[in-house]
């Protein structure tokens, strides 16, 4: 058995048994080499490993949704921190400080819960991902996404008109929240995809898998 990269693509590994050295006659082979008696089989998307483990075996567009989604889970994070720090001061005008108020506590409540659910749905995942577990990855991703930017959304609906000023620490944090939702991999057809793949259906999305 011998195995190469693809001639096509450079993520693409071909891997051939019974290969034989044969004069250049096949498309599929540069140059001098062509493989004889072929029987291929390509890993989509996957840079050639020689270390079988779990670690090497994770879907690379599964986790590069994870690690941009990731980005989300901080910034909704800081934003609750603000919004708790904030609630706790008093206003000028000397009314009870925000804390104090039933809407902002609800609010900042179900942020947080809101928050706190999607980051526990993200980490659930397996060591060894099936067609399902792939697309939990691909699905709690573009969720934490979209919950992130939500939730300092919600949260900037009770932060007062100062957040309009560009140099506002909220303000700041709904610009960056939105950016997540805005990447390839965690994009609103994400949801189509994982929910073709987890009703048994071929995914909706190239590369999805």
């Amino acid at each position: 058995m011998i195995s190469r990269r693809s001639a096509d693509s450079p993520s693409t590994l071909l891997i051939a048994s019974r290969a034989s050295v044969l004069p250049s006659t096949s498309k599929c082979c540069p140059k001098d080499l062509a493989l004889a008696e072929l029987r291929c089989e390509r890993i989509i998307g996957q840079p050639f490993s020689a270390v079988d483990e779990p670690l090497y075996r994770y879907p690379l567009i599964g986790l590069q949704a994870q690690v941009h989604s990731a980005v989300g889970l901080g910034v909704a994070r800081a934003a609750l921190n603000h919004v708790r720090e904030a609630g706790a001061r008093t206003g000028i005008t000397g009314a009870p400080p925000l804390a104090d108020r039933a809407y902002y506590r609800t609010t900042f409540a179900r942020a947080y819960a809101a928050l706190h659910s999607a980051r526990s749905f993200y980490l659930d995942v397996a060591d060894e991902p099936s067609p399902e577990q792939l697309a939990r990855i691909r699905l709690s991703a573009a969720n934490v996404a979209d919950v992130s930017a939500q939730v300092v959304h919600d949260l900037c609906s009770i932060s007062g008109a100062g957040i309009i000023s560009n140099d506002h620490p909220m303000q700041v944090l709904r610009q960056d929240a939105l950016v997540p939702q805005l990447h390839a991999t965690l994009g609103q057809a994400m949801y189509d995809g994982a929910g073709a793949v987890l009703m048994g259906r071929p995914p909706t999305v190239p590369g999805f898998l």
